[in-house]
């Protein structure tokens, strides 16, 4: 019998999942056609965790397990799930899946897949070939509920809103999971619109790193009222890389990113620019790049480099001209484009 992980582990990545066991999910003969109805799937045991942190034994972010690229040489099947409630590994709750796979010859095939998640809508294909052992994702997320994210997660006060919006269209090769993103080829687009955050819940949500930026700036308030936010990188042979594609606009600063993201090594090295905006830390107006964001993506740490000192305290002195003479710029509206003036 073929279990439907090997049908499904792509999509399975695609709604953030790390790799769910055989055991929880059903199975289907080779060569079967039709319609499976799955009232309720329960993923949320595979991990004790809600964060987005390290999720494989050895530490790192992405799993190292196999990826059952055999299993695609079976006798070709040409099922679709429809699934009701289906909770994921972080605790999170999708609704109305469609999940359509065409599988046999090496290759498998998941198009047009659709899932409600938290009051928004996703859409997404996967593709995978034995022969090379090429897998692809292209999915769309529009109008899922910062809020509503944060609720599920545990926190019913923690966000105010914040709408957000991915897009992601990527392809790689490898034996495993890890082998495919440190080969990775292609895009992400993830925005957030105006929302209130309680810091303590960016932390507890795995953002931790914003509240380290934010500390650094003199911003030592308890909520972030963030007026929106983008990520913006271009991926080639595992390495992500972005140009002031990554921007955060606050009521009290701006910021934004540039550098890379290995993929492979799983390893951040980012230059932050902050700016403060009026009535805050006006002796921090404009750091330039002044703060480095490094180390593991599991748990990446943001510091206050030693050029950076020497830009503050030049700033300490005129940073009151300096932000009153600086004109105002949309850090979001020109993170979204910053690709497309190469």
């Amino acid at each position: 019998m073929i279990q439907v992980r090997c049908c499904v582990v792509m999509a399975c990545l695609t709604l953030g999942l790390s790799g769910p066991s055989a055991a929880q999910l059903p199975q289907v003969m080779p060569g079967m056609t039709g319609t499976l109805n799955i009232p309720t799937l329960d993923l949320s045991k595979e991990s004790g965790s809600k964060t987005p942190r390290a999720s494989a034994p050895d530490g790192k972010v992405f799993a190292d397990d196999p990826l059952p690229w055999a299993k695609l040489n079976a006798a070709a099947s040409d099922v679709t799930f429809k699934i009701g409630q289906m909770a994921l590994g972080n605790g999170v709750m999708l609704t109305d899946v469609t999940l359509p796979v065409k599988m046999g010859g090496g290759k498998l095939a998941a198009n047009n897949i659709t899932a409600t998640l938290l009051g928004g809508r996703i859409t997404a294909d996967v593709t995978m070939t034995a022969a090379n052992k090429r897998a692809g994702l292209k999915l769309t997320a529009r109008g899922v509920s910062a809020e509503r994210l944060a609720r599920q997660l545990g926190y019913p006060d923690g966000v105010k809103k914040g709408p957000l919006d991915l897009s992601v269209d990527v392809r790689g090769t490898g034996d495993t999971m890890r082998q495919v993103l440190a080969s990775l080829d292609g895009s992400v687009l993830a925005t957030m619109g105006e929302g209130r955050i309680r810091n303590d819940v960016l932390s507890a949500m795995g953002a931790e790193i914003v509240v380290q930026i934010l500390g650094l700036v003199g911003d030592q308030s308890s909520e972030t009222v963030a007026h929106c936010a983008v990520a913006n990188v271009q991926i080639k042979q595992g390495i992500a890389t972005t140009e002031k594609g990554i921007a955060l606009s606050t009521d009290k600063m701006d910021a934004v990113a540039t550098g890379q993201i290995d993929l492979g090594q799983e390893q951040v090295a980012l230059a932050v620019s902050p700016r403060a905006k009026a009535g805050v830390a006006a002796g921090l107006g404009d750091l330039g790049s002044s703060l480095r964001v490094v180390g593991p993506l599991a748990k990446p740490q943001a510091k206050l480099d030693s050029d950076g000192v020497v830009n503050a305290l030049r700033n300490l002195a005129n940073g009151a001209q300096a932000q009153a003479a600086a004109p105002a710029m949309d850090v979001c509206a020109a993170a979204r484009i910053w690709n497309q003036k190469k």
